[in-house]
């Protein structure tokens, strides 16, 4: 069989080769609404540049800060800034070039060793809003992981409210206290960080994901070990978006594959590339990112938004509060006048 274009693609592909005795990915029993799921998504593809500055965005911006309230107050700023650019959107990076990145940061374990072993070349992020609460939203992870089996998604997802009510999607797993930490610490990878407004929620497309035995709890608090740091990732793009250099190009599918008798054609996407120099010190640049988010809390009043990832769109957006309220709160009065 000849390799997918994308992981997104890949998994599309195995979405047709379920069988009652097998799964094509793992802890997946819904393969139809997946495979749904994946064409309506818009689809986005960062290239190796763009993957490994997500590490500088997610961790190296402000996890090397001594200030732990500062910290802890940069993470839920982004969480009050992740908000989706459409309803379903997938994101795909280079996971292989993270890990570079996290390795020349020195930001991962070190008895690891020096090379540590890559779990998987890309990753995935099905995210979605809730169909009834426009600042709710949740990610389904996805791997072609060899070491693991192949094509898998996690048993559970992440939630998060960019307001300030609890996530109504997340939910108490017994499975994930066994580790001793809150929700928020293990789905942020920040110790200290407690917070309800994010949590482990039930995933869309396995059912069986509250198991009891001790085997599965055991693998359940692995992958919550490994995976910890995922929610903040998607955290830091979501909510900086909007101020990376960076281009969109569109790259429209010429091939395809055959499944269940019928040829299907691989799905289009766009490649985001990071606008910057190469002699550019990519850990400033994060950090200057960040700290573009970081102002005094204000309350925003809905208005339209240019769609930096669609050209010539707009965006409606309702009102809401952004900012920092621990360096003040600004408001603001607006005076309409008009000619006599």
């Amino acid at each position: 069989m000849k390799p997918a274009p994308t992981l997104f693609d890949d998994l599309y592909r195995a979405t047709f080769n379920y069988s009652t005795k097998r799964r094509a990915i793992g802890f997946v029993d819904h393969p139809d609404r997946l495979r749904q799921h994946l064409r309506d998504a818009r689809k986005f593809v960062l290239d190796d540049q763009m993957s490994s500055f997500l590490v500088d965005l997610s961790s190296s911006a402000f996890l090397d800060d001594k200030k732990t309230k500062v910290r802890y107050r940069l993470v839920d700023q982004m969480r009050t800034l992740a908000r989706l650019p459409h309803q379903l959107t997938w994101v795909e990076f280079s996971y292989a070039c993270a890990q570079k990145r996290a390795l020349e940061l020195q930001l991962t374990d070190p008895s690891e060793g020096p090379n540590p072993p890559i779990r998987t070349e890309r990753q995935g992020w099905l995210l979605n809003q809730h169909p009834k609460n426009e600042t709710l939203f949740r990610v389904h992870i996805f791997e072609n992981a060899s070491s693991l089996g192949g094509l898998l998604t996690l048993p559970f997802a992440f939630a998060w409210h960019t307001d300030e009510a609890p996530s109504v999607w997340a939910e108490a797993a017994a499975n994930a206290n066994k580790l001793g930490w809150s929700q928020s610490e293990m789905c942020v990878g920040v110790v200290g960080y407690c917070n309800d407004r994010c949590g482990i929620a039930q995933p869309e497309y396995f059912d069986n994901w509250q198991r009891g035995d001790d085997n599965y709890r055991e693998m359940f608090g692995e992958f919550l070990r490994g995976y910890s740091a995922t929610l903040r990732r998607v955290w830091a793009l979501l909510a900086t978006v909007n101020d990376i250099p960076i281009e969109a190009r569109s790259v429209v599918s010429a091939r395809g594959f055959v499944a269940r008798g019928s040829y299907h054609r691989f799905l289009d996407h766009k490649i985001i590339t990071l606008r910057v120099p190469d002699s550019a010190d990519l850990k400033k640049i994060a950090r200057n990112i960040i700290a573009i988010s970081r102002r005094r809390a204000h309350q925003v009043r809905g208005h339209w938004r240019k769609d930096h990832w669609r050209v010539g769109e707009r965006i409606w957006v309702h009102e809401h509060q952004r900012g920092d309220a621990s360096l003040g709160f600004v408001t603001h009065d607006y005076v309409v006048e008009h000619p006599q």
